[in-house]
């Protein structure tokens, strides 16, 4: 398997989701039409055999293991579930009989699985397992999880083998309001040439986007004030521009814990549901030492500690997505069940219990550099600076997607290197949350950020245009940095200083359209 060779790849999270960001029913298979226009495609419905056509790509995929969160590069078609297949093929008719939590089975991809001893332990509540036993879930399945969830969660024993195509009922399949709308969406996009910024994209990935898929992408905590906050924060600190610097030839390049980058930008880890390991605490603990191993002989650069959220935060856009769930059921509810939403799958990874510990822990286990992702104060900057282990800091506070009023990461920075510059000789600070222009990310750097991460616009750009649309949001950056270094007179990363950046007390609000009318 062929190793990340750039800092994107290797760093970051983006899953190239084969161009299928959250499809509901009817599955939606996209075929791009021109290389002019690579956004725009037709769909078509497909019944349960076309999941061939479904295009495998690498992908990194996070494993939570005793709340450490470990980014390693993986085939999430591997093995296309080989272990547990059993000779012959499985009528249809079978599986229906299987129906109930007693004794549940389910169709995943033209293959079966016994879910019954699953279902209690399935992170997003058992209600949508049971509503859907002895069914074909293809389409809910692969609009929520990763392929790779199979193998993580399930033991080779559940998997009982290929289901009879000859039996299997031809379906007649009816798209939703939400479905037409997405078709129509695609059929009417601008070219990818037409994108001038990350705003743009965004916006195209807002209309082509499904319901649940945008609220997903989109959702923040509760009343989203960490969310807005991210770019607000942005407004306050200025440049204070050098002359006559001769800047004709500016140089971009970094590196990020020794690895030569060409841009000081990365993918931040943006997880999909339910990737993580099902055991109980002593299996997660050998099983997260395993990986480690496995990780280091791969020839990986570092783990990223993610600690920012010991429960998920009530991300309520994404809440109120029901469309794979059925209307709120007190019953459900009381036993514990949690209501709609995608996050909700990802409940069952995160872990209330981690502590510096853990760090301790992770630095004992592996060589490999630690940085550890979400820190939200100068306090705890210190701390993770007394553990050898520790090469890096992520200041984060997860998008604004986990606690409402967290800070933002460029005030954390700014304070940072108001009262504790010696840290940046200690450690790699990086930075992510509200991060959209060359600009921002050149204030971060000028204030000592290694480098900044971006989420959700990577996510953005991969659902409206796939992998072009990643290619072309790097180059927009890349252009946007290269500017704005030229504009205050820099022609290196290492020229960039604190005193080329002020924080200023008023907030200027960014031009609204009609202030460009003549």
């Amino acid at each position: 398997m062929k190793r990340p060779s750039n800092l994107l790849s290797s760093f970051g999270s983006l899953r190239r989701l084969s161009q299928r960001p959250f499809t509901s029913v009817p599955r939606l298979s996209q075929h791009w039409k021109t290389s002019d226009n690579p956004g725009k495609v037709a769909y078509e419905s497909l019944a349960w055999r076309s999941s061939k056509n479904f295009r495998a790509t690498y992908a990194v995929v996070p494993l939570t293991l005793l709340g450490v969160t470990i980014w390693i590069f993986s085939n999430p078609f591997l093995a296309e579930h080989s272990e547990g297949r059993s000779q012959g093929l499985i009528p249809y008719s079978e599986v229906l009989k299987h129906n109930s939590r007693e004794s549940c089975w389910v169709i995943i991809r033209g293959q079966v699985y016994d879910l019954t001893e699953f279902v209690a332990r399935h992170p997003g509540g058992s209600r949508v397992i049971i509503n859907n036993a002895g069914q074909d879930v293809t389409t809910l399945f692969e609009g929520i999880h990763s392929p790779a969830v199979l193998q993580s969660m399930l033991q080779p024993h559940q998997h009982l083998g290929p289901v009879d195509p000859s039996t299997m009922p031809v379906q007649e399949i009816l798209m939703s309001e939400d479905d037409l709308r997405v078709a129509a969406a695609r059929n009417a996009m601008p070219p990818l040439a037409r994108m001038i910024n990350l705003a743009d994209i965004e916006e195209v990935a807002r209309k082509v986007l499904t319901k649940q898929g945008w609220s997903y992408y989109r959702s923040e905590a509760e009343d989203g004030y960490s969310y807005r906050n991210n770019f607000a924060a942005l407004r306050h600190y200025f440049f204070r521009p050098r002359i006559l610097r001769k800047v004709a030839e500016v140089d971009l390049t970094t590196t990020i814990l020794g690895i030569p980058s060409s841009l000081p930008i990365f993918v931040s880890p943006a997880a999909m549901a339910g990737l993580g390991h099902p055991e109980g605490e002593k299996n997660i603990t050998r099983g997260a030492v395993e990986v480690l191993k496995k990780v280091e002989k791969l020839g990986f650069h570092g783990v990223m500690l993610t600690v920012d959220a010991p429960v998920l935060g009530r991300r309520e856009l994404d809440m109120r997505t029901k469309e794979i769930f059925d209307d709120d059921d007190e019953e459900f509810v009381a036993a514990g069940e949690k209501r709609g939403g995608v996050a909700a799958s990802l409940e069952g990874y995160f872990e209330t219990n981690i502590g510096w510990d853990d760090v301790e822990w992770l630095q004992r286990t592996t060589k490999l550099p630690i940085i550890i992702k979400g820190i939200q104060t100068v306090d705890d900057c210190i701390l993770a600076t007394q553990y050898p282990g520790v090469k890096g800091v992520l200041l984060s506070n997860h998008g604004g997607r986990q606690a409402d009023y967290a800070p933002a990461a460029i005030d954390v920075l700014y304070e940072l290197r108001q009262k504790r510059p010696d840290v940046f000789d200690k450690v790699e600070v990086y930075v992510d949350g509200g991060f959209r222009r060359g600009t921002d990310v050149l204030k971060a750097i000028c204030l000592g950020a290694k480098a900044c991460g971006l989420g959700r616009p990577f996510l953005y750009a991969n659902a409206a245009y796939g992998e072009a649309g990643v290619i072309k949001t790097v180059r927009l950056l890349n252009e946007e940095i290269k500017n704005a270094m030229q504009q205050i007179g820099l022609t290196s990363l290492a020229q960039a200083s604190p005193d080329m950046v002020e924080y200023v007390i008023r907030s200027i609000e960014p031009p609204k359209p009609e202030d460009y009318s003549q």
